[in-house]
């Protein structure tokens, strides 16, 4: 893999994997060996989560589909090793602040008390 051509997307557009076909099954270590790299690389690099959450569901009994998406997302990871956000640690020098908002419990503020209201 480490002379392989990278990707610039983890998966293909309109990709369906199946449990079931005509496929020739592989080695479950090797796969497991690979999607429980690839989970923890998730930490890091959450834009692959959806990508990895997927193959890993064919974990049992994977098949050649299921370890060529694996390589694919290895291949991306390979295309994209470069890129990054580098957030200084000396950032408030110069007046600039990182500052992150969610709204996550106002909605749910909303809905307890508009179902109060009924």
């Amino acid at each position: 893999m480490l002379d392989c051509n990278g990707n610039s997307t983890p998966s293909k557009s309109g990709l369906i994997l199946s449990k079931e076909g005509n496929e020739e099954p592989i080695d479950p270590t090797n796969f497991k060996q690979i999607v429980g790299s690839l989970r923890y690389l998730c930490n890091t690099r959450p834009h692959i989560s959806y990508n990895v959450g997927l193959i890993s569901r064919y974990m049992e009994k994977p098949m050649t589909s299921h370890y060529m998406m694996a390589k694919r997302i290895l291949r991306y990871i390979k295309e994209t090793i470069e890129l990054s956000l580098l957030f200084p640690t000396n950032s408030n020098e110069d007046g600039t602040e990182l500052v992150g908002f969610t709204d996550v419990e106002t909605k749910m503020i909303e809905r307890v008390l508009g179902d109060m209201c009924l």
